[in-house]
């Protein structure tokens, strides 16, 4: 989905860490009230491990368990989805064990 130049992340795209060794998919348990060929849009606050997104692989040698406090950053802020900025794939989501997730392209 797209608009104002950028493109909207839906339900089930892969996401990466930058010190992961997998991706995920993002999702929701519940929607927003925003579908796009019927799946639904995401915004900022989608960014709460096991909610949102598994594990990716192994993190620094360890099992990975992603800690992420802080929403989503760098999202459409001119489209609001249940009061939150739209989700894009240029998004970043700072992990506090060092890593930066992203949405796979």
């Amino acid at each position: 989905m797209a608009g104002a130049g950028k493109d909207y992340v839906v339900q089930g795209a892969k996401v990466k860490c930058t010190l992961g060794t997998i991706t995920s998919c993002i999702n929701t348990l519940q929607g927003h009230g925003v579908t796009y060929q019927g799946k639904q849009v995401l915004n900022a606050n989608d960014h709460l491990p096991v909610m949102n997104f598994t594990t990716f692989g192994v993190c620094l040698n360890k099992p990975c368990v992603p800690v992420t406090p802080l929403a989503w950053r760098f999202c459409n802020e001119d489209y609001l989805i249940d009061g939150a900025p739209a989700l894009t794939t240029d998004s970043r989501c700072v992990c506090t064990l060092g890593g930066i997730i992203s949405i796979e392209k």
